[in-house]
């Protein structure tokens, strides 16, 4: 077969002979990149915005949103990948479960308990709450696994996992295990989702103050200033608090209902209007 090949070759005007090399090179090239090439092609593929084939499906981003990468993110997951970042049972051919062990454990343990961190330092969470989480992450009676995404996304779930013989420190009335934590981070430890509840609690979480601006700063948008809060009235019950901004294209939302949520979505401000509607 070889031999026939270069026969071929040897039979092809100089021209062509260059270009057939040319294209066999190219394709040898590729087979012998590792993946590990294709997941950095793939990283830069969706750092930034790009135009979707249907323009009148999506509008631009600005130049300040396309500088922010929370925005940026959340645009590329709602405009080009098909991806909410809190749901990804919404998509699952796009993500990869698994239940971290040895080493991936002790990181991914980290990675939450900075998310968690950085809620308390926001004041989103009261000390104590963040404590229990924490003791919730390290206890033998609690599971955490991940499920990796697109974009650098992974998505953490930290429920109460088979019983141990004694209950962990952290447990609720009775010995119940109580609390559950779901966290989506970015590649470089970013909530864009982040949800805490405990079953056992009556009321909200957190205070009676406003919890808007320091959920802006956890996800990263405190930046923009036209922030529009959205009052839902009866139409929502328990909403929370909610508000659209036009510059990021980003509708957010604060739920401290037995727990806390803070979440964010990427909308054109047409497609905000028709939630309104």
């Amino acid at each position: 077969m070889l031999t026939e090949m270069f026969s071929c070759l040897r039979a092809m005007r100089p021209g062509t002979r260059l270009a057939a090399l040319l294209c066999a090179a190219a394709v040898a090239c590729c087979l012998a990149l590792p993946p590990v090439v294709f997941a950095v092609w793939d990283g830069m593929l969706f750092a930034g915005t790009h135009p979707r084939a249907d323009a009148g499906q999506a509008e631009p981003l600005g130049d300040a949103a396309r500088a922010n990468p929370a925005a940026c993110l959340l645009y590329n997951c709602a405009h080009l990948l098909g991806v909410d970042p809190a749901r990804p049972s919404g998509a699952p051919d796009q993500w990869q479960a698994r239940t971290p062990a040895g080493q991936d454990l002790a990181d991914a343990k980290a990675r939450c308990a900075a998310a968690v961190d950085s809620a308390a330092a926001l004041g989103l969470l009261a000390d104590a709450d963040a404590a229990r989480l924490r003791a919730a992450l390290d206890g033998s009676g609690y599971l955490l696994t991940a499920q990796d995404g697109p974009a650098g996304l992974t998505a953490y779930s930290l429920a109460p996992g088979p019983v141990p013989e004694e209950q962990p420190a952290d447990a609720g009335p009775a010995g119940a295990l109580t609390l559950t934590l779901a966290l989506t981070l970015t590649a470089d430890g970013r909530p864009v989702y982040f949800s805490w509840q405990d079953s056992g609690r009556t009321g909200d979480a957190a205070g009676t103050g406003s919890l808007l601006a320091p959920a802006l700063a956890l996800l990263g948008v405190d930046e923009f200033t036209d922030w529009q809060p959205v009052d839902w009235g009866g139409r929502l019950p328990g909403a929370g608090e909610t508000a659209y901004s036009p510059a990021a294209q980003l509708y957010v939302s604060v739920n401290a209902g037995g727990g806390l949520t803070v979440g964010a979505a990427s909308m054109t401000p047409e497609q905000f209007a028709a939630l309104l509607d």
